[in-house]
């Protein structure tokens, strides 16, 4: 499915270019279109690899792996410095385009999309969407359990004992499994039980103002009510939050527009309704086993991608690239945008927010939560 998927989106009149990170997807994309090519049968003139080469990052830096699978195929992969604009770039887009003018990480391939059309290139095939739709969830033992495949629970119980301890595994075999076919009222006592024993998360958006945090709570009432009312397995839950996640598909659009300016147009095989529907239709086991997510993607591609990254297990961190420019703005947040805007925000909570980023920089949410927040000051007027 993935072959053919590749095979039909390289489709080209020019050569079709290929995004390289280093991880595991989209190598897999890069790799399998080089066998089409080999094989005669790819839609296009030929393949070029690109990647973003965060030298010096050591958080973001992969281009070890990227190495490793341009000696594995015999094919150069062209390393570009990702686009690093000044905060006033940020500012004059947004009044350009009356839109969220987009985040640091996203913005860095406007090199790589600008290198793509200086070398004559149209079409750009990414590696996105593997994380969404490959990767499963303990799910499976309600999934099992539900279906009364014995068998199938014991190998998933013996895997992850295997790889967390018999504890752990049977801690996830109730959790995941018993009490997630409770009925409702259980379940929901259950849940509540839990968030008492826990400690109170600090990420509940305090930082923004009463009036807003109430429509907050209203909205996401609304949608997690809509969810209900979808009949659907209990073990789909994880993939229909994905698909309805509006961020995700808000953050595609922001990309493809950004790639569009220079004339390049992004195609995502992995976001395929094929491979979205593959993803509905394949058990949870397949998808993650033991320690390992993406089990069957893994499985697939042993004799396909270079040992480097098919046994990989570690992922790059991008919260350094928004961090660079979350240091030099103390102010701004703790003190301009508050009083700026107060129908918005509360500026205690705003005070803890940027506290929280600065006691641990490597959580990543909350430097997410703090650059949308700057974007969207500068969105509206």
């Amino acid at each position: 499915l993935l072959t053919d998927t590749i095979r039909r989106l390289s489709r080209s009149h020019r050569t079709v270019s290929y995004g390289v990170s280093g991880g595991l997807d989209s190598s897999a994309v890069f790799c399998l279109a080089a066998q089409l090519k080999n094989a005669g049968k790819l839609p296009a003139l030929g393949i070029s690899g690109h990647t973003l080469a965060y030298r010096g990052n050591s958080d973001a830096d992969e281009t070890v792996y990227v190495k490793a699978l341009s000696d594995y195929l015999g094919i150069r992969v062209h390393e570009v410095t990702p686009s690093v604009m000044p905060l006033e770039w940020y500012s004059d887009r947004a009044r350009k385009i009356r839109d969220f003018p987009g985040y640091p990480v996203g913005t860095g391939h406007r090199a790589l999309a600008e290198q793509v059309s200086k070398m004559k290139g149209v079409a750009l095939l990414t590696g996105a969407g593997g994380d969404h739709w490959l990767q499963g969830s303990r799910l499976y033992y309600a999934e099992e359990l539900a279906l009364r495949h014995w068998d199938k629970l014991s190998d998933c119980l013996r895997a992850d004992a295997q790889a967390f301890g018999m504890g752990q595994a049977v801690w996830w075999f109730f959790r995941y499994g018993i009490v997630t076919l409770f009925p409702d009222a259980p379940k929901a006592a259950f849940r509540s039980l839990i968030q008492k024993i826990r400690t109170k998360t600090t990420r509940d958006a305090s930082w923004l103002s009463p009036r807003l945090q109430t429509i907050f709570a209203q909205r996401r009432s609304r949608f997690l009510s809509h969810q209900d009312m979808i009949p659907h397995s209990i073990n789909k839950q994880n993939l229909l939050k994905t698909l309805y996640y509006a961020f995700d598909h808000y953050a595609t659009e922001l990309g493809e527009r950004l790639c569009a300016e220079s004339g390049v147009e992004l195609r995502h095989p992995m976001r395929t309704s094929k491979f979205v529907q593959c993803a509905f239709s394949t058990p949870e086991r397949l998808r993650l086993r033991g320690g390992q997510q993406k089990y069957i993607h893994v499985k697939a591609l042993q004799k396909i991608l270079p040992q480097a990254i098919s046994q990989r297990k570690d992922k790059a961190d991008f919260a350094s690239v928004v961090n660079a420019y979350l240091d030099q703005m103390e102010d701004v947040y703790t003190e301009t945008i508050p009083k700026n805007r107060v129908a918005w925000l509360d500026h205690q909570g705003m005070i803890r927010l940027f506290r929280l980023y600065k006691k641990q920089p490597e959580l990543g949410w909350q430097n997410w939560a703090l650059w949308g927040i700057y974007a969207c000051d500068k969105v509206l007027p």
